[in-house]
């Protein structure tokens, strides 16, 4: 799938940038997947959410659902789906709180990202909440006529993949094991709800907390 209206997430200029080698083809061919599972899940979203009208000048790619989703996306779909509606009030908190203006969105969502992982305490749950803020932040985006910024939110995301949990996702299975991790463990909801709690959303509230006090 080609996202070529939006910036490249490899692009040499960021501060982040990695310093190891992730040019050689297998993590390219893990990164274009991961990239198709964002968007997907993005489009998936603010389809949900917004007229077409909202969304114009977005690229194909949100615009137009898939005509077959692969068992990754609906997996994807389904787990941020749910982690959204169990955390709707901090999720849309965390947007009314950080500053999304355009001078700080990218150094606030790298900071919320981070703390996300801090500690390297790195899980399927918390990638998925990362994935699941994005979206949240995206569908502001577009709540404030600003449908532009989405691109730029998805790469920020790719970005962070790419420098800091590339890695220990491919370690795990890439997004197979993804698949495994859930399909495997078929625990009680509240189960589910108490590992994303203890986590992504956790960590995330902290963070807003000490962000609107300075």
């Amino acid at each position: 799938m080609s996202f070529d209206s939006c910036s490249d997430y490899s692009s040499s200029d960021s501060q982040d940038s990695p310093t190891e080698d992730y040019s050689n083809p297998f993590d390219e061919a893990f990164m274009k997947e991961t990239e198709d599972l964002v968007v997907d899940y993005i489009g998936f979203r603010l389809r949900s959410k917004f007229r077409q009208s909202c969304l114009r000048g977005l690229p194909r790619e949100i615009l137009v659902p898939p005509s077959q989703p692969s068992n990754k996306a609906i997996n994807l779909r389904n787990l941020a789906t749910n982690l959204e509606d169990q955390h709707e009030q901090l999720f849309q908190q965390i947007c009314f709180k950080v500053d999304l203006s355009e001078s700080q969105a990218k150094r606030n969502f790298d900071r919320i990202a981070k703390e996300i992982f801090t500690e390297g305490n790195w899980n399927w749950g918390r990638i998925v909440s990362l994935i699941t803020f994005i979206g949240v932040v995206s569908h502001h985006f577009v709540e404030q006529e600003r449908p532009e910024m989405v691109c730029e939110v998805i790469q920020w995301l790719l970005q962070f993949i790419r420098v800091h949990l590339i890695t220990w996702i491919i370690e795990k299975g890439g997004w197979d094991g993804f698949v495994a991790h859930f399909n495997g463990n078929k625990q009680p909801k509240s189960f589910w709800t108490g590992v994303f709690a203890m986590g992504a959303i956790g960590a995330a509230g902290i963070t807003l907390l000490a962000m609107s006090n300075k």
